[in-house]
């Protein structure tokens, strides 16, 4: 299964048209040269280019728990966290500050100096009015900081077939709306295995969709697919809800990988992260950029996300083309001349190929004259 999905991967790249289709010389139809990248179909025209989508431009590309924000700024991230403790949210707000970075702010309701947790959602009547006092007051003063681009709310995985957990999610949105006056997006984290079906409540309630997208914790790391299903279970819940909802890729990066896997680490983050953004995703977050005990491969797993982030909020920012791009199915290829790699080469070897094609989609044509495309 991993060979053949190293196989396909450079297609996948040069769809997704990554930086490895860089230098393209380009025909048009009528005979002229033109830029391969030239902006074509923006459905985000109207938006402020200093604000992260949906409410602006700026490609959301961030990461759990970052270990250290001004490494995250540099390697192409435009936004940090969120965060678990109260210690870690101000190390957030701090260096977001100062690196002049978008951030991710949590809210954990609070009552009596107590944490709202399932087990409190687990009883038969719980009282909910304190948290949502508490989530208006966290609101009203956090609102103001420019850098706060979207809200997190806690408890994470909220259940769908219980009746208080549906209860306190309509009410603390509720709440969040009421007391933001620039009516920030929220999203709550969803787990890894939540289906099209339980996440259809948070299509409709939600104005971010993010499940989970780890192979490994189903001890399926070679089965990476696992990142087009996810992503295309929350599409579907968005298309169910009949909303507007964002659907987010929230890639791996919180357990050593087995040597196999560390062998091709940067093609994995690069196949997961590409494949969720072709299948629908809007925006990426990482989990997560914490250091932990046991997790050599975490600079070069770090490292491999910084490669794609560059790529998608750099300066070609690649990442408008899958928040303003529009999907062409009738587009058609047609090989004219190219040289590949020999068949007697390794299935997981990828070669440089020099390729003459030409692309159709009525009413317009381009032909390609060179291209190189490499993993």
């Amino acid at each position: 299964m991993m060979k053949r999905m190293m196989r396909w991967l450079p297609m996948l790249t040069a769809v997704a048209l990554s930086a490895a289709a860089a230098a393209m010389e380009v025909e048009t139809a009528e005979g002229k040269p033109g830029n391969f990248f030239a902006p074509g179909y923006d459905a985000g025209k109207g938006l402020p280019a200093d604000q992260v989508y949906p409410r602006g431009r700026i490609f959301p590309f961030s990461g759990f728990a970052p270990a250290d924000i001004a490494a995250a700024k540099k390697a192409g991230f435009t936004m940090a966290g969120p965060v678990y403790s109260a210690y870690q949210e101000k190390k957030l707000l701090e260096g977001c500050e100062k690196e002049n970075l978008f951030l991710i702010l949590p809210i954990h309701p609070e009552a009596g100096g107590e944490k709202l947790t399932k087990k409190l959602l687990d009883q038969p009547r719980p009282d909910f009015a304190p948290y949502w006092d508490d989530i208006a007051a966290k609101v009203r003063r956090a609102s103001t900081n420019p850098r706060l681009a979207w809200w997190y709310l806690t408890p994470e995985e909220l259940r769908p077939w219980r009746a208080n957990d549906m209860a306190f999610l309509k009410g603390a949105l509720k709440v969040i709306r009421e007391n933001d006056p620039q009516k920030r997006p929220v999203w709550l984290y969803l787990p890894n295995h939540y289906t099209r079906e339980q996440m259809r409540v948070f299509g409709e309630t939600l104005d971010l969709v993010g499940k989970g997208m780890y192979p490994t914790q189903l001890g399926q790391e070679n089965d990476r697919v696992w990142c087009r299903w996810s992503t295309e279970s929350e599409t579907g819940a968005i298309l169910d809800a009949k909303s507007d909802a964002i659907p987010l890729c929230v890639p791996e990066m919180f357990r050593q990988p087995s040597e196999e896997q560390l062998a091709d680490l940067e093609k994995i983050v690069r196949h997961d992260v590409y494949l969720s953004l072709v299948s629908g995703a809007k925006g990426v977050v990482v989990f997560s950029l914490a250091e932990r005990p046991g997790f050599s491969a975490h600079k070069r797993y770090f490292d491999a996300y910084a490669s794609v982030a560059t790529e998608l909020t750099g300066e070609r920012k690649l990442g408008e083309l899958f928040l303003f791009g529009k999907r062409l199915d009738a587009l058609k290829v047609r090989t004219l001349s190219a040289r590949s790699r020999s068949r007697s080469m390794p299935e997981s070897t990828i070669s440089t190929t020099r390729t003459n094609i030409r692309l159709s989609h009525r009413p317009k044509s381009v032909t390609v004259i060179s291209g190189r495309f490499s993993s």
